[in-house]
């Protein structure tokens, strides 16, 4: 059965006056009606510890409670208590008092305070340490309440359902698959997993992730002798963790990528290692993935719980795994239809003089992974005109050695070809959407080509790549919406060219432009346009250039630099940061002046020359 703590909130005036008022309280006027005593009760369904299963927050012990000013959002930290136990009959009681008539947020965070496993020193940024495996002490749940001021006036009753901020991931097999094994010798004593595409830290406050996405490793321990239960059917547990997704309580399902590594008694381990690729996550939900996760790794099912106590039907996820060796093969791969998601492995080096095209059919799921391999060909994505469908299509460890000149591709925004394009120019609305790539290399003996082009395409992140100095650029992007780029290192002739895209982040990166009078990153300024520069080092001509801010007469542009950034600027520019009203001409010609109030600029240097 699903856990929701419920937190029952009752605040009286004067209800405990005579019991809790301190001589401080009377000097400071609390005598004279100024502040009020507030009760916090929290209660599970079934009271906390009454059951002994996976996910029914029996480990929690513990509410840590804290109260802040609503107007300025600063904790009142004399109020904190970070050790509200939980009684025998599952409940918990935090009283604290407050001043009449004023705004508060108090948030809470239940959990094991034995497993140190959370650290709550600053409740807004609850950081998760790595440890072990299959440890059911990780469970925790959170909310927050708003009291108003005229809530504090007078006595009031609230309850507020707290929620895991977690998903619950689990690997498992059925008895067949069990026997099987062991009658090759093969029993999972302890398994380790490592996770992508997760938090390490959570805000209590407004219940949201904190941090940047990253990975977590979860070490070797005793594989859980419970039994996994999925609707009729038990499973033997291989492993249990709970990961941090999503950006906060509304978020929809994301993707992970799991390392799943098993070990015998004897100290046997799987050699290569188990991937699991694009797994579906969702806080509070259970996702399971069974199948012959021993004998045949490539088999198995993800299925979702879409709540921890089963009400509702669990949703199955048909994966195939298919290792090509030719770019017809991978074409033919990207094609299936009839399953929900598509794991591709390149065997080897694929060529080839022909446009590749990774078709996005509907709801399925691509992941190609290229194992290291060089890809010499073009490729091309089509989004099918579905920019709001849930397919999405991951390309990742692949060596992009592009050595052709007159590849069959159409033309990029910039009017060159790239080796990767998201999106066709040639054709109307192909929307291309919820694309991935990651851990790949571009390379090209050609001229005047981009690694990576973009029309009109919708929520795109690209991670952890590099680009060689002989391309055009590492990105020109046209349109779209949502574009993040983490950790790239590029020394192309230009840097990124982000376009119209309304929505851009570009984090922890280096970009250098080695053409003459070229600039690092590029955006122009339309609407309620947002460029967010994080933690970068950028070197060119000019560093950053806003254009075209004479397009956006009404609504405010905004570029926002973030954390730690370097921005090197040529030995002859005489800007770091240039905003143009149209166009801008680095090498000789002044800027044009743009009307002042039409883009806002925050966290830049005092160093930095921002022309205006």
């Amino acid at each position: 059965m699903k856990k929701n703590l419920v937190l029952s909130v009752l605040a009286a005036a004067g209800m405990l006056f005579a019991t809790s008022c301190t001589q401080d309280d009377l000097r400071n006027g609390s005598a004279n009606g100024d502040y009020i005593d507030a009760t916090f009760t929290l209660a599970t369904e079934d009271g906390i510890g009454t059951r002994a299963t996976f996910g029914d927050g029996t480990t929690v012990n513990v509410v840590a409670c804290a109260v802040y000013d609503a107007y300025n959002q600063e904790e009142l930290t004399e109020l904190r208590n970070n050790f509200v136990t939980i009684n025998d009959e599952g409940r918990a009681t935090y009283s604290v008092r407050l001043a009449k008539g004023k705004n508060y947020r108090v948030a809470f965070f239940a959990y094991d305070k034995d497993a140190g496993i959370y650290n709550l020193a600053n409740m807004k940024n609850i950081t998760i340490s790595e440890g072990l495996s299959n440890m059911e002490n990780r469970d925790a749940f959170t909310a927050y309440v708003d009291i108003k001021e005229g809530e504090t006036m007078n006595a009031f009753t609230k309850e507020v359902e707290l929620t895991r901020p977690f998903a619950q991931l689990n690997l498992g097999i059925d008895q067949g698959e069990f026997d099987a094994a062991a009658n090759a010798g093969l029993v999972v004593e302890q398994s380790k997993i490592v996770v992508s595409n997760v938090y390490k830290a959570f805000s209590a406050y407004d219940n949201a992730v904190a941090g940047a996405l990253g990975v977590m490793e979860f070490g070797f321990n005793d594989v859980p002798t419970q039994k996994l239960t999925i609707g009729a059917n038990e499973y033997t547990y291989l492993a249990m963790n709970y990961i941090l997704v999503g950006d906060n309580d509304g978020t929809e399902k994301s993707l992970t990528d799991i390392e799943f590594v098993w070990k015998t008694e004897d100290g046997l381990t799987n050699n290569p290692t188990t991937h699991f690729v694009n797994v579906p996550v969702q806080r509070n939900y259970r996702t399971n993935i069974v199948g012959r996760l021993l004998t045949s790794p490539t088999d198995f099912n993800v299925v979702i719980d879409e709540e921890f106590d089963g009400d509702k039907d669990d949703q199955i996820l048909n994966t195939v795994t298919k290792t090509v060796t030719t770019a017809a093969e991978l074409q033919a791969a990207v094609n299936t239809t009839g399953v929900d998601q598509v794991i591709i492995k390149l065997a080897n080096d694929i060529q080839t003089d022909d446009l590749i095209t990774l078709i996005q059919n509907p709801n399925v799921q691509i992941y190609i992974d290229g194992q290291g391999n060089k890809v010499d060909a073009q490729i091309l994505i089509d989004g099918r005109s579905n920019a709001g469908g849930i397919e999405a299509l991951t390309i990742k460890n692949v060596n992009f050695n592009f050595t052709g000149t007159n590849k069959n591709f159409p033309n990029s925004g910039e009017k060159i070809s790239a080796i990767v394009h998201i999106s066709d120019r040639s054709k109307n609305n192909n929307y291309a959407h919820n694309v991935t790539i990651e851990d790949c290399t571009f390379t090209t003996t050609a001229t005047n080509v981009n690694a990576i082009g973009s029309y009109q395409s919708f929520d795109v992140n690209i991670f952890d790549c590099t680009a060689d100095a002989t391309l055009y650029s590492f990105a020109q992007f046209t349109g779209g919406w949502n574009f993040v780029i983490d950790n790239v290192d590029t020394e192309c002739g230009r840097g990124i060219s982000l376009g119209t895209s309304p929505t851009c982040v570009v984090r922890n990166s280096e970009i250098t432009a080695s053409a003459a009078g070229k600039y690092g990153i590029r955006h122009d300024a339309t609407g309620a346009s947002r460029l967010t520069i994080e933690n970068c080092q950028v070197n060119a001509f000019i560093p950053v250039v806003v254009r075209n801010s004479n397009n956006n007469p009404v609504t405010s542009y905004t570029l926002a630099f973030n954390d730690a950034n370097t921005l090197v600027k040529g030995d002859d520019s005489e800007y770091h940061v240039a905003i143009a009203q149209q166009e801008y001409d680095a090498v000789g010609e002044p800027l044009t002046p743009f009307a002042p109030g039409v883009v806002n600029v925050t966290g830049a240097d005092s160093a930095w020359i921002i022309f205006k």
